[in-house]
């Protein structure tokens, strides 16, 4: 009796268990040649990170026109990807999951990297996504505020209308992914020059200097050229930073916006790109 009631108790559980992983992982996928959209972004990944051997640009490109192929038919799976927020009880379920059946489940972290390299693999072929993404970046979980933004940015400059919505995630101060993300996005949308330079400058010389992302805000600068030319003065006190990296970086940017200005700069201070 005791070992039936022991079966009994193991089946309720499993059941459980696949109960809650249909509900909390995403549906299939399109797919193409034989294989699944989520294959095909594996094969990219895998060939563009994980391996440095001969042929692997070709097994990356061929995965990119497999995607490319699928096209929009691939964006309800990765805005399902790219919804999938934190939920301590999964998180219960794929610890569990493991120590007591050796089951490896992915996180939501690769989840979402996976979503990220999808719209990489896409690029402007993602325009339709473009509202769900703005929606997405109100999210209550982080990461997936910051995956979105990071989709947004790989559409590139299609994606112009979603700059009002990625600007509010600088100021989230105690959520640095999500500040490293949507600066990502915007150095690749690099639009909107009025709205966006502004507050760039907060991390160079305003409220936001403290915060440490100069860095990347200068690489921001950079990607805008010409239209940046009122950064010029905050991009200039850089060059002498203590700072090797922000010094290069602005003397990077600067050479982007205004190139006779960095060539003054490295005349007057030849070892300013060593």
């Amino acid at each position: 009796m005791h070992t039936r009631f022991r079966a009994a108790v193991i089946a309720v559980v499993l059941l459980g268990i696949v109960g809650l992983l249909w509900v909390c992982w995403p549906a299939g996928a399109p797919e193409y040649g034989g294989k699944s959209l989520w294959a095909w972004v594996d094969q990219y990944y895998e060939a563009r990170v994980g391996s440095k051997k001969p042929g692997t640009k070709e097994i990356a490109d061929e995965a990119q026109r497999a995607l490319r192929e699928i096209g929009t038919n691939a964006l309800p799976a990765l805005l399902d990807r790219v919804r999938l927020r934190r939920s301590p009880l999964r998180e219960q379920v794929v610890s569990q999951l493991k120590q007591r059946l050796g089951v490896t489940l992915p996180t939501q972290q690769y989840l979402h990297n996976r979503a990220d390299w999808g719209f990489s693999m896409l690029r402007e072929q993602g325009r339709p996504a473009i509202p769900d993404l703005m929606v997405l970046l109100r999210d209550p979980d982080p990461m997936v505020r910051g995956t979105a933004a990071r989709c947004l940015g790989h559409i590139g400059p299609d994606a112009a209308v979603a700059i009002p919505s990625l600007l509010p995630l600088l100021a989230e101060r105690d959520n640095g992914l999500s500040i490293l993300h949507a600066l990502d996005a915007l150095r690749e949308i690099h639009a909107q020059p009025e709205r966006v330079i502004p507050a760039l400058l907060e991390f160079l010389n305003g409220s936001r200097t403290d915060w440490n992302y100069a860095e990347p805000a200068l690489n921001v600068l950079r990607a805008y050229g010409t239209q940046a030319t009122s950064a010029v003065p905050a991009i200039e006190a850089y060059l002498s930073h203590a700072e090797r990296s922000k010094r290069r970086a602005a003397l990077h940017a600067l050479d982007n916006i205004d190139p006779a200005a960095a060539a003054r700069a490295l005349k007057a201070s030849p070892g300013l790109d060593d």
